[in-house]
Formats: structure tokens, C-alpha cells, sequence
């Protein structure tokens, strides 16, 4: 993705990897490779574009059968007509499913499975790239390929009497770096990459047989792009977009390199194809001890708009989402404690927000905290409680979006309060705070997870939300919208914290996770206090840099993380 304001140029990073001679790999990893011939696949927005191309692959390089799943306005059945004319009568049927919609997709998947008699591989192509209709976006880009995810898994898992099998969710290049044009976009395919390695975790694995990667496409001649323009926020001037997407890869070298990682892929891998050129293994990291603590010199030449915008809190006017308890009544806390004259604490109803701002009041000064009633999930709620807040103090210098749950038994939810709902108090932050809109800027802190910079088996869906919650983070920090608003955007990346979100996790995994699982994975942690870690969101709204991203682990002082602004090929060992 190329242009004057581009993360980077991808020319000049390709131009520098390393060949890649083969890694060393996992037994579990290696033996799950698959040969295509005499397959089953379904593919999901399979009707045309790159899906379409995927089909087409497949059949090519003798898979005995495919579902092609798609909307029922798609042209499904004439193209599932014209390729079984192409290649064997019956090889392929067309499916009405749309992703959104988890009753039709389920159905989608067991008509596939009973009319072909088995599944092996499916690959989870179905997204849209419209940040005006994000919501939407959300759920097929993201809820969409959790629910093919967890069909793929019902239908080829060992564990449920199924012989093991594949599946490829296909994120985006701009699911491992930001992307300037269309953050909101970005978040959605950092959540699928974050989705897909933690559900290849290898506890995961020897229980499904089931192997999972990501395929992570650069900019690829299809109408996502083709058409993207009116698709972006309207802070994005049409002609960045134009020269972002000067440079188009074909569909049909996607579908290429998407059959050689189903060939050769390792579990849990993540896969980018840019220019036509064969796929490369991108290099994450697997756990908070491969951390890179970013180094920062205070006589380095920094760029004005990381400089200039430190903040000091005293008389700031601040709101906190899900701030009655917990880290977020710690937040509250911790800016009274540092002079911010005035707090909105923003909870559901039911939550213990009245009382929670009365003992605040009586601690710091009448009038200092608003309780504001609000479902972050509720979008006229959300936006009322900013409208109030702005109201009653006459201005906002602090957001911090705060609310979340750890519970991927009730996984939409979950997705609509860590992800969805961070989006909107980001989009509303803007609104109340960006010089564009003439107001006077701020900071907007979103609170993450050290589960956004890595993987685990327990809590796949949770992680991939705080995977999106990183990338909508980095692509609203970029410096195009800072000079813009006036509003930097950092993330908080908590490690294990001693609150309900840990302590009462027990029943809220999905049905696959035992509890001997869930104990395994948490008691060799140490759990933090609320309070070390309202101190690290205090000194990264002092010093945090626009678009950076910090870490509170074992009650220590905040430290940044060095991210790679560019994917990174993974070497063999």
C-alpha cells in the first residue's frame, strides 16, 4: 500500500527480506500438510473475487468437491453452473449463507457436509472493506469467520467424530501493520489473525486434528478495492486513497499461493502474498517474553506530533467507560489523585456507578465525578453520555475506553463491548476532542491486552478482540489523523490484574476449553493491583507517543513495545 503517508513503503521492505530455506516446525504442525487432491472445501464468499479464485484453485488442483457460500443476491448458481461445466458435473454446488446471520451459515455448512459426505477444508474468504458501514463490517469480517471458524471445527474436529481437516481465514496485510486509510478495517483483520493463531494453539490442535493459518493478502485487483472510494471515513481525502492503491496484485495469484499454504502451511501460520510473488511467513510473536521494551531518548528527533502532545493531567476534564469498578474505577481514581478536574464515569445501570462516584466525591470534592448510565454497546446511549459529559463540564481532554468482558461463552457480546464499542468511543473521542471539529484535541487511550501482542488457547475469541483493539489503535495513530485532530490514540496492554475478568473466568470459555485447561494458563501468572495499572495509563497519557502501544506487567513501571511498522518473513532457526 503505497502512498506519501504510508506506514511504509512495501517495495523497500520486500526488496530486503531474507530467502526462506525452510523452519524448523512442531511435529503437530508438520504432519497436518495437505495434498488437494480428492479434497472437500466450502468457501465462503466464494461467488466472485478473490473467493472465486480460491474455487477455481481448488478444482484445478483436484479437490473432489467444493460448496461455494454466498449471498442469496450473489450470482452463486450461474457460477456454480459454468464450473461444473468446466471441470466434473457435481463437483461444486452453490449455498445460500450469509455470515452475518448464524442460523443460515450453520445450515450453509451441513447441507455442504451432507450433500458431499464430509468437509476437509475451509477457508473463511467472505469481507467487506467499507469503514462507513463498520458495523456491518465487524460482523462479516470478524463475527463472520468466528462462526466459520467454529463451524469449520464441528465439522472436521476430531473431537466431534470428524477426521481432522484445514482452514485458512483470510485477514489482510493490514491485519499485521496499521493502515492509514481504513483503520477500522484493520482492527477486524488484526482480530482474525489473533483469532486464527490462538485457536491453532497446540493444545487446540491435539484435540481437533484441526490445522488453522491466515492468509494475509496485499492489495488485490478485486472490487474491495476497485471500489473502495466513498468507503473510507470522511477525515480520508479521495485522493490518499488513489494513491494508496496504485498497485494491484491479481486474484488468480492469491488463489495461488493460497494452495500452497494449505499444502505446506504450518499450523497456526500467517501468510502474506504481495505482487504476484510466492507467500511469505510472517514472524509474530508467541508469548510477552519475546517483548522488544522500546527505547526512548529524550535527545532523539522525534516528529512535532509525538512531542508537542504530552499531556499534563491536572485540570483536564476526563471520561472512563465501564469506570464504577475494577481497573476502571482505578483509572477515575488515579486522574482525581493527579489534579484532572473533573471525571464522567460511564457504566451500565445496574453497576454500583452512583455510589462508586459519591465515595469519589466525598474523597477529592463535591462535583469532581459524573456517574453517566450507559451500555457502550447502545450506540445513542454512548453518544448521549459524551453529549452529557461535554455538557456538564464544558469540554473533554481524556478518553479512556475502558469497557470490556473476558467471556467467549457469550462471544458476540463480547465482541460488541471489546471491539465494536471501542470504535465508537474512538469515533466519538474524535468527534468531542479533534481540532477539526473545533475543539482543542486530547488523548484517547484504549485499554487492550498483553493478549493483543500474543496468543493462548483459552480465550480465542477475547484475544482476537484485543488483537483489533491494537490495530485499530496503531492505524488511528498514524500521523495523518493526528494533524488532522489534535488527538493522539495509545493502547494499554495490562498482563494478568487482579479483577472479576480474571477471577471470575471460570464458565466463560468456550465448551471445548476444560477447566484444568483454564487453571493451567493462569495460576503460573502473578496478578497485579488496578492501582500499578492506573499508574501506567497515567504516565503514557503524560508521554505516550501517538499510535504506541504499552505494556504493565507484575506492578512495574509502563515500558512501550517495538512494534514492527512492516511485516517480518520468518527465518528458519
Amino acid at each position: 500500500m503505497l502512498s506519501e503517508y504510508s506506514i511504509i513503503p512495501l517495495f523497500s521492505y520486500l526488496f530486503s527480506l531474507s530467502t526462506n530455506s525452510g523452519v524448523a516446525v512442531e511435529p503437530n504442525a508438520l504432519y497436518a500438510t495437505m495434498q488437494i487432491k480428492g479434497k472437500i472445501a466450502l468457501v465462503t464468499g466464494g461467488a466472485s473475487g478473490i473467493g472465486l479464485a480460491y474455487v477455481k484453485a481448488l478444482l484445478s488442483n483436484g479437490a473432489a468437491k467444493v460448496a461455494i457460500l454466498d449471498l442469496a443476491s450473489s450470482n452463486g448458481v450461474e457460477v456454480a453452473k459454468n464450473l461444473n461445466a468446466e471441470f466434473v458435473h457435481g463437483k461444486v454446488i452453490f449455498v445460500v449463507g450469509d455470515v452475518t446471520k448464524s442460523k443460515e451459515l450453520e445450515a450453509g455448512f451441513a447441507k455442504a457436509f451432507e450433500e458431499f459426505g464430509g468437509l476437509d477444508i475451509v477457508i473463511n474468504n467472505a469481507g467487506i472493506m467499507d469503514d462507513t458501514k463498520w458495523e456491518l463490517m465487524v460482523d462479516i469480517n470478524y463475527n463472520g469467520v468466528v462462526r466459520g471458524t467454529l463451524l469449520g471445527l464441528k465439522y472436521m474436529g476430531k473431537n466431534e467424530g470428524g477426521k481432522g481437516g484445514t482452514i485458512v481465514n483470510v485477514a489482510s496485510i493490514v491485519g499485521v501493520m496499521p493502515s492509514n486509510i481504513f483503520p477500522i478495517y484493520s482492527g477486524t483483520k488484526h482480530a482474525v489473525i489473533g483469532l486464527t493463531r490462538s485457536f491453532a494453539a497446540p493444545e487446540n490442535y491435539d484435540h481437533t486434528g484441526v490445522r488453522l493459518m491466515s492468509m494475509c493478502p496485499d492489495v488485490t485487483e478485486t472490487q474491495l478495492i476497485t471500489k473502495s472510494v466513498g468507503r473510507s471515513l470522511s477525515i480520508i481525502k479521495t485522493e490518499l486513497l488513489n494513491k494508496t492503491f496504485n498497485e494491484m496484485q491479481s486474484t488468480e495469484s492469491v488463489a495461488k499461493a493460497m494452495i500452497q499454504i494449505i499444502r505446506e502451511g504450518e499450523n497456526g501460520s500467517s501468510w502474506i502474498v504481495t505482487h504476484g510473488e510466492p507467500p511469505f511467513e510472517v514472524d509474530l510473536p508467541e508469548s510477552s517474553e519475546k517483548f522488544v521494551r522500546k527505547v526512548r531518548s529524550i535527545s532523539c528527533v522525534t516528529s512535532p506530533n509525538l512531542t508537542t502532545a504530552n499531556m499534563d493531567v491536572k485540570n483536564k476534564i476526563a471520561l472512563v467507560t465501564g469506570g464504577a469498578n475494577g481497573i476502571g474505577f482505578a483509572y477515575v481514581r488515579e486522574l482525581l489523585k493527579n489534579g484532572a478536574a473533573h471525571v464522567a464515569l460511564l457504566d451500565l445501570a445496574n453497576s454500583n456507578g452512583d455510589e462508586s462516584a459519591r465515595k469519589l466525591n466525598e474523597e477529592f470534592g463535591a462535583d469532581r465525578v459524573l456517574f453517566v448510565v450507559c451500555d457502550v454497546t447502545k450506540s445513542e446511549e454512548f453518544e448521549a453520555a459524551f453529549a452529557t459529559t461535554v455538557k456538564e463540564f464544558g469540554g473533554l481532554d481524556i478518553v479512556i475506553n475502558n469497557a470490556g468482558i473476558m467471556d467467549d461463552a457469550r462471544w458476540e457480546l463480547e465482541i460488541a463491548i471489546n471491539y465494536t464499542a471501542v470504535v465508537r468511543g474512538t469515533l466519538l473521542g474524535y468527534r468531542y476532542m479533534g481540532k477539526d471539529k473545533g475543539n482543542k484535541g486530547g488523548v484517547i487511550v484504549n485499554i487492550s491486552s498483553v493478549a493483543g501482542l500474543v496468543t493462548g488457547p483459552t480465550f480465542p475469541i477475547y484475544i482476537a478482540t484485543k488483537h483489533a483493539v491494537i490495530g485499530l489503535t496503531r492505524s488511528f495513530g498514524v500521523p495523518y489523523h493526528f494533524e488532522k485532530t489534535g488527538v493522539r490514540v495509545v493502547a494499554m496492554c495490562p498482563f494478568f490484574t487482579n479483577t472479576q475478568l480474571i477471577t471470575a473466568s471460570a464458565g466463560r470459555t468456550l465448551d471445548s476449553v476444560s477447566a484444568e485447561d483454564l487453571e493451567k494458563s493462569i495460576s503460573p501468572y502473578p496478578m497485579q493491583t488496578p492501582e500499578s495499572v492506573a499508574e501506567g495509563v497515567l504516565h503514557i497519557i503524560r508521554v505516550g507517543d501517538n499510535g504506541s502501544l504499552w505494556v504493565v506487567q507484575n506492578g512495574e513501571p509502563a515500558f512501550e513495545v517495538q512494534v514492527a511498522d512492516q511485516p517480518v518473513k520468518k527465518v528458519s532457526a
